[in-house]
């Protein structure tokens, strides 16, 4: 059975908006190391503001073989665990405190495949579950107090990426194809909260988001690209160097900020990245600035604001960013 322990840890002080749009970050660490039926594990989900101080912190308890759940933050702090196997929702207030537990559906059954998209905005979250017919998706709104708004299906599956904005009314999805000769073809519909399609492109994205300047940030770990949210079009793609991958982005300065590494290696169940080179990409998809940075292996890293700067943190070291 599943157990949510909550951790309220009150502090005072205002909150500091970080890039990315996001004014929260979860840190998760995982204890327990349970191998066999009538173990657990224990998953903390710390929910910080972007100063790095704690709001609080929940505790995940799960049996040994069932998938981790997601914990989404939302603008105000208070937040949402997801969990795909049981097909639920966990609200959780910004204090803390459990508020209200929802199951997607009364039919819903526990399931090791199923697999729950999720993306906030605001003070609403959208999620997106695959039927598994291969043909259909449902995308379903709830707001931060656990109401539900609307659920809308549509004729797209294979999902492996979705953003939402309120204020555009704009639902992008980022859905795999393939074509009659057997040829993969990658796409990204653009449509709106009632499940209208207004445009489609060639691209794919894992996660996105949307800048001050009305662009939207589609993100994979071989490239990027934008697309304007008013005109509807592509207005650039930026990929990885060979034998390379980006591994974060945050926006500063009307410009897009990507990290990038050689790819990494896994040891010891973790995946290690070496001499990480920071570029700074302008609205056009030009590339203004980019340096490498000799630093020690890490596999743990973030972006943080400190005062006036703009930071990348590493295992063991600081890169202030230009």
């Amino acid at each position: 059975m599943k157990n949510v322990f909550l951790i309220c840890l009150l502090l005072s002080g205002s909150i500091i908006a970080q890039s990315f749009k996001q004014d929260y970050r979860v840190e998760q660490n995982i204890k327990g190391g349970a191998k066999e039926i009538g173990e657990y594990n224990f998953v903390e989900y710390s929910v910080k503001s972007n100063d790095g101080a704690e709001l609080y912190q929940i505790i995940d308890k799960v049996d040994y073989d069932i998938p981790y759940s997601k914990l989404e933050v939302f603008e105000d702090g208070s937040s949402v665990l997801i969990s795909s196997f049981y097909g639920t929702l966990t609200f959780i207030s910004n204090d803390g405190t459990e508020t209200k537990n929802v199951k997607i559906s009364d039919e819903i059954k526990v399931d090791y495949e199923r697999s729950i998209l999720s993306v906030v905005d605001k003070e609403n979250v959208v999620i997106l579950i695959d039927e598994q017919n291969g043909k259909i998706s449902s995308i379903m709104k709830y707001r931060n107090n656990g109401v539900f708004e609307r659920e809308i299906r549509i004729p797209i599956a294979n999902v492996n990426g979705i953003a939402y904005s309120t204020k555009l009314n704009q639902i992008y999805i980022s859905h795999i194809k393939w074509k009659n000769s057997g040829e993969l073809n990658k796409r990204v519909t653009l449509m709106n909260s009632s499940g209208e399609v207004t445009k489609s492109f060639e691209a794919s994205f894992e996660k996105g988001f949307f800048t001050d300047d009305n662009q939207f940030i589609g993100v994979s770990n071989k490239s990027i690209f934008s697309i304007s949210t008013t005109e509807l079009e592509l207005k650039y793609e930026v990929k990885a160097d060979t034998n390379s991958i980006f591994i974060d982005i945050t926006e500063e300065n009307n410009s897009i900020v990507l990290i990038q590494t050689k790819n990494p290696k896994l040891e010891n169940g973790e995946w290690r990245y070496k001499n990480p080179t920071i570029k700074r990409i302008d609205s056009s998809g030009s590339i203004i600035k980019q340096t490498k940075y000799e630093v020690e292996d890490f596999s743990k890293y973030k972006f943080n604001r400190s005062q006036n700067n703009l930071e990348f943190i590493t295992d063991n070291e600081k890169i202030v960013i230009e």
